[in-house]
C-alpha cells in the first residue's frame, strides 16, 4: 500500500460487500491500522473478512466529503 497524504476516502471490503467507508486526514496506513488491530471489544473489522481494501486521494476536504456521500447513497 502506497502512502498517500492529503485528504482520503477509503472503503473495506468484506468479498463483494462494503463493509465500511472511511475519511482521513492522517496517514491511511494508521488508520486501517486501526481499524484491525485495536483491542477486541474496540475493534470495528474483522481482519479475517478483509479482502480488498481500497483508497481515494483528493485535493480539498470538500471533495472528499461529496465522494463520501456519493458511495453512502
Amino acid at each position: 500500500m502506497a502512502n498517500p497524504k492529503g485528504f482520503i476516502l477509503y472503503r473495506i471490503w468484506y468479498g463483494d460487500n462494503l463493509a465500511y467507508l472511511g475519511r482521513t486526514k492522517q496517514p491511511l496506513q494508521s488508520r486501517i491500522h486501526g481499524h484491525l488491530f485495536k483491542k477486541p471489544m474496540h475493534r470495528s473489522i474483522n481482519i479475517e473478512l478483509v479482502t480488498k481494501i481500497e483508497y481515494a486521494e483528493f485535493q480539498s476536504e470538500s471533495d472528499m466529503n461529496l465522494y463520501e456521500i456519493y458511495f453512502i447513497n
